[in-house]
């Protein structure tokens, strides 16, 4: 374990913090990828929509546009190559 000014990292509050967001992003893009399977393949809606309603989550009617998407190191590295 590493300690950062005699905490430990791993239960500082800035990591959870970090670690927080971090799945928050995930969440975003896995909801965002099963709308846009849903969009392309409408068959497969029940089949992937069912099971997570049963548990509350909601997949969003239709994917983000590429300007409400949320930015990666990879996207902007990529954007940043076509200019």
């Amino acid at each position: 374990m590493q300690n950062v000014k005699g905490q430990c990292f791993e239960a500082a509050k800035e990591n959870i913090e970090i670690l927080t967001e971090a799945e928050r992003m995930k969440a975003k893009h896995l909801m965002n990828a099963l709308a846009q399977i849903i969009q392309e393949f409408p068959d497969f809606s029940t089949i992937i929509e069912g099971p997570l309603a049963e548990n509350g989550i909601k997949i969003p009617s239709r994917p983000a546009t590429p300007s409400d998407r949320p930015s990666t190191g990879a996207s902007q590295r990529s954007n940043g190559s076509r200019r």
